[in-house]
């Protein structure tokens, strides 16, 4: 009987060091999916930032085409009211 019980010994440390093995592979991949969402996090901002600025270049750019064009108008109008 005293060799069932020292097995039965064997046998649940031998299980409790394998849970304690995958608790810590679990920590460890949590810790490291909690990392690769807030680096996501930060790349969506960083995302909505930059887009927000190519908005923003993008409406610059077609203000500053508007102003070109009128320019050209208003030369043209000058150049023909003179005679050129």
């Amino acid at each position: 009987m005293n060799i069932i019980q020292t097995l039965v010994r064997l046998l649940k440390y031998a299980y409790e060091q394998e849970a304690r093995k995958a608790d810590a592979a679990s920590a460890k991949c949590t810790a490291g999916s909690c990392s690769a969402a807030d680096r996501a996090v930060e790349l969506a901002a960083a995302a909505d930032v930059a887009a927000q600025e190519s908005l923003d270049l993008a409406n610059a750019a077609l203000d500053h085409s508007f102003k070109a064009d009128a320019l050209r108008a208003k030369r043209d109008e000058v150049a023909n009211f003179l005679g050129v």
